[in-house]
C-alpha cells in the first residue's frame, strides 16, 4: 500500500480524482480490514495544524487525535463527554477528530453534538483552487472532498447540551446516539435533537413549549415518523427523559444557590 502525504491542494485533488481514500489516523483501515492500493494522509497538511483555542472557539487541524482534543478540553465539556464514549483509549490515541467527522456513518458519535454546536468544516474539493468551508450537515455532498479543518464555536444558543448513546457489546457497535440542545426563554423551553442510527441519515427535529410538555411532544414526533419501531421509540424516550431530568436537576441546583 502506498502512503501519500499531501502538502498542497493540488496533491489532495490528484488523490480525489484518482479515488484514493483520504485518511487521518487511518483507524478505519484497522476496523474493516481494507487494504487499498494507496491512501492520502492529511495529517501533515500545513493549512491548519494542532489545536487553536480562544474565547471564540476551537480550530482543529487534520493531525489532532481524539485523545489530544480530550486532553485540551475541560472535563465538564459536552465534547469531552462524547469523546470519552468513543471506543477504547487505544482507538482515541490513533483516530483523528477530522477522520471521525468525515467518516459518513449513520451513527458517527461526534456528528450530533457538532451539529448542535454549529460547527464549520473546511475542505478541499475538485472544483475550487482554495479551501472552502460550510456548516457541518448531513447528508454529505456526493462530490469528492477532503476535510482539513473543523471550527467549533464557543457560544451556542443553548443553555444545556447533552449526549447519549446505546451500544451493543462493550462499546463496539453503536446502534443509536442522541444529541440534545435545550434553551429556555421564560416559561417556554426549546429542545433541538439529533438522532443517529435510525436510518442512513440522522433525524433532526425541534419541539417547543412548556417544560412539562417537551417529553410528550418528542414522543408524539417519533410516533408520527412511522418508521421507528416501538423498541427504538422507547429507547429514545428513555434517553430524552434522562436528559430532561438532568436539566431539571441542574435548574434546581441553580435555584438553591
Amino acid at each position: 500500500m502506498r502512503w501519500i502525504e499531501a502538502h498542497t491542494i493540488r496533491q489532495v485533488q490528484r488523490c480525489l480524482s484518482a479515488n484514493v481514500p483520504i485518511v487521518g489516523g487511518g483507524s478505519w483501515l484497522l476496523s474493516d480490514g481494507s487494504v487499498p492500493e494507496a491512501v492520502c494522509d492529511l495529517r501533515e497538511y500545513p493549512w491548519a495544524q494542532g489545536i487553536t483555542g480562544n474565547e471564540s472557539g476551537w480550530m482543529i487541524g487534520p493531525d489532532v487525535t481524539l485523545s489530544q482534543w480530550l486532553q485540551a478540553l475541560d472535563s465538564e465539556n459536552v465534547i469531552a463527554e462524547v469523546i470519552r464514549k468513543m471506543g477504547t483509549p487505544i482507538f482515541r490515541r490513533v483516530a483523528t477528530v477530522i477522520g471521525a467527522v468525515a467518516n459518513p456513518q449513520p451513527v458517527a458519535d461526534l456528528y450530533p453534538v457538532m451539529r448542535l454546536l454549529g460547527a464549520d468544516i473546511f475542505y478541499i474539493d475538485l472544483h475550487h483552487d482554495s479551501i472552502q468551508h460550510e456548516k457541518l450537515m448531513w447528508p454529505f455532498r456526493a462530490n469528492p472532498r477532503a476535510l482539513v479543518g473543523l471550527w467549533v464555536p464557543a457560544s451556542t444558543p443553548y443553555r444545556f447540551i447533552a449526549f447519549r448513546k446505546y451500544t451493543k457489546g462493550r462499546l463496539t457497535r453503536v446502534l443509536l446516539n442522541l444529541g440534545t440542545g435545550l434553551a429556555q426563554q421564560g416559561d417556554i423551553m426549546t429542545a433541538d435533537f439529533v438522532i443517529g442510527g435510525l436510518s442512513q441519515w440522522p433525524y433532526e427535529d425541534r419541539v417547543a413549549g412548556a417544560s412539562h410538555s417537551i417529553s410528550h411532544q418528542i414522543s408524539q414526533r417519533l410516533r408520527n415518523q412511522g418508521n421507528i419501531t416501538p423498541f427504538y421509540q422507547a429507547l429514545i424516550m428513555e434517553m430524552c427523559d434522562d436528559v430532561l431530568n438532568q436539566w431539571e436537576h441542574r435548574a434546581d441546583r441553580r435555584s438553591e444557590l
